[in-house]
């Protein structure tokens, strides 16, 4: 899959749906599930490596400011928003430009994957088979957290 497929997929989330993230993610999760199972694997592939490439000291403080205590899954949600605004407003984080929100987060991306193969072969999302290469989780990209 293509960086620019990555981002079409994304761009079909229907934010007239804004109150219910299902809703708003239901029209990628229709494509996704309509793709060969390696383009889904692709696709949450390069969603991890989009949210490693977040995942720096740097962020975290500008989001956390005020506080001591960094939530590792909220500052995962939190870098999550920048892949649903777009490519924009992601490279625009990535590079220190823009300054995301400390009060959003769209924790529900994570799970596009592996309910669009699910929905494609009738099954359980927990009976995903793929495992990404690359971690988003909070702190996986140590290069970026080193003081």
């Amino acid at each position: 899959m293509t960086g620019r497929k990555f981002w079409q997929i994304l761009k079909k989330f229907d934010w007239d749906n804004a109150s219910d993230d299902d809703e708003v993610m239901q029209p990628a999760l229709d494509y996704l599930a309509s793709l060969e199972d390696e383009e889904i694997f692709a696709f949450e592939e390069l969603m991890a490596e989009h949210l490693y490439a977040l995942d720096t000291r740097e962020l975290a403080e500008k989001l956390y400011a005020e506080d001591e205590y960094i939530s590792d899954d909220m500052f995962l949600y939190q870098r999550c928003v920048a892949l649903i605004n777009g490519q924009s407003y992601y490279n625009g984080i990535l590079n220190g430009k823009i300054q995301p929100g400390p009060d959003l987060e769209f924790e529900a991306i994570l799970y596009l994957p592996s309910r669009a193969w699910a929905k494609k072969h009738n099954a359980d999302p927990d009976d995903y088979p793929y495992i990404t290469k690359t971690s988003y989780e909070t702190g996986s990209n140590a290069e970026k957290w080193k003081k």
